[in-house]
């Protein structure tokens, strides 16, 4: 029985929530609106890359703790950005979202055995001209790591503004937001429900493009895999900086 009086929810009402989320305008989407022109590519981090990344946060910005999630994901945001050959000004917003575990984080929490999705949304929020820059790893990885601080370890409890999160989010659709669908927890390569362990794992949930995929790397300790559906060029573009970038760590 998860009933309201088991664990405290956002206002006690998911009503609170529902209404909210009504508000939001909806779009149609049809399979036409999934261009084909675009191929998925699997970027690689050993488990010694994610360690480096976190040792240059820590020699620029001492004292600040960043995890292997935001580190990844800054290193994808602002790869992604400098990557970018549209003309964009350097005042212009730039959003990173993403979802956090709230199971374990409630009073009570959820029981280990609890199968569904008890999830916290997370925002992170740059400028263009920052993400671009010669620190923009540095500024992304933080402010990933800030959001997460903000939401994750908030002393009101993660669900504090769970009323407004649906039009909070709402309200960045058509705006320059990239998201991560996983996580470095996910052993997606230890998964067999009787047929064996998959040989690659590929998200189809990030063709839209404004998304990548994340999970533990199939063959290095510690490693993790990154998925990227975009045009060949654009991918090629991303490489061209994503390799730069850890070559200069």
């Amino acid at each position: 029985d998860l009933r309201q009086n088991r664990c405290r929810g956002p206002g006690g009402s998911r009503q609170n929530l529902l209404e909210p989320n009504q508000k939001i305008p909806r779009r149609r989407v049809s399979a036409d609106l999934v261009p084909l022109n675009k191929l998925r590519r699997t970027f690689v981090l050993t488990g010694n890359d994610v360690q480096k990344l976190k040792n240059a946060v820590a020699s620029k910005r001492p004292g600040k703790h960043v995890t292997s999630f935001a580190v990844t994901c800054g290193l994808v945001w602002s790869c992604l950005v400098k990557a970018e050959t549209a003309a964009v000004a350097d005042d212009e917003p730039e959003f990173f979202g993403f979802a956090a575990d709230c199971r374990g984080r409630l009073t009570p929490p959820l029981p280990a055995a609890y199968f569904g999705n008890c999830l916290a949304f997370v925002k992170a929020e740059s400028k263009h001209g920052l993400l671009k820059g010669e620190d923009g790893f540095l500024f992304a990885a933080e402010c990933v790591g800030e959001a997460i601080q903000r939401t994750v370890y908030n002393k009101k409890g993660i669900l504090d503004g769970a009323k407004s999160w649906p039009l909070e989010f709402g309200k960045l659709i058509g705006k320059r937001l990239f998201g991560v669908a996983g996580s470095p927890r996910f052993d997606l390569y230890d998964v067999d429900y009787g047929w064996g362990r998959p040989n690659k794992f590929e998200s189809a949930s990030i063709d839209g493009d404004t998304s990548m995929s994340l999970c533990k790397s199939r063959d290095f300790e510690g490693g993790l895999e990154i998925g990227l559906s975009r045009p060949e060029k654009k991918l090629d573009a991303f490489a061209a900086v994503f390799y730069d970038e850890l070559s200069n760590l």
